[in-house]
């Protein structure tokens, strides 16, 4: 019989803030607070800052992530095409996404979270995301991705002591993400071991 397939799992780094209870599935929304795009204030009130849930982890991408090979882009959809640019996912190792402008890809939409996801490559080719806690939600063919946050053998610890590790969701080609909630921006990933100039 076939051997089941397994993902690799992700160790948080020690020198990372972990709250609260890190077996916390980090698609909980009880834990979550909501997050509003930056909008200019007045000068008389004061700017709010967008909350981070307590238990929302800060990741590092895993020491095996390594840039895609041949052709791979998100390839934005729908009204994302509008407001969106296509990912060339060939230029880096692992994609910050988030609402924050140092995001490596810049979310514009409310439902979006700062630090909404990461994105990377596996060295045999298959492509990974993991949601960073975020409020509203990391959807791959309109399934919530359970990025699961659970002690584990040779993880790291926090300053309180804490082990965590987090498995990361496989993305398969042709596959729909969409990082928030209804209407959130939605890319399609493209994915081909041939770089497509070599095609065509």
């Amino acid at each position: 019989p076939r051997a089941q397939y397994q993902s690799p799992t992700i160790s948080l780094q020690p020198r990372l803030r972990l709250g609260g209870n890190p077996r916390l599935n980090a698609g909980n929304d009880s834990r979550c607070a909501t997050n509003t795009l930056d909008r200019p204030e007045s000068s008389t009130a004061p700017k709010q800052q967008d909350p981070v849930p307590a238990s929302q982890p800060s990741m590092e991408p895993p020491p095996w992530a390594v840039r895609a090979k041949g052709h791979a882009k998100l390839e934005p959809v729908c009204d994302t095409a509008k407001t969106h640019q296509a990912v060339d996912l060939t230029t880096k190792s692992h994609f910050r996404i988030g609402r924050s402008p140092a995001s490596d890809v810049q979310l514009l939409h409310a439902t979006s979270s700062r630090r909404h996801a990461m994105l990377f490559h596996h060295p045999n080719g298959s492509c990974y995301v993991v949601d960073c806690g975020s409020a509203h939600g990391t959807y791959v063919n309109g399934v919530r991705v359970q990025s699961t946050f659970s002690s584990g053998h040779n993880s790291s610890c926090d300053s309180s002591g804490n082990k965590s590790v987090v498995v990361p969701h496989r993305v398969r080609r042709g596959a729909l993400i969409r990082f928030g909630g209804p209407g959130a921006p939605s890319f399609v990933l493209k994915s081909f071991s041939v770089d497509m100039k070599d095609i065509v």
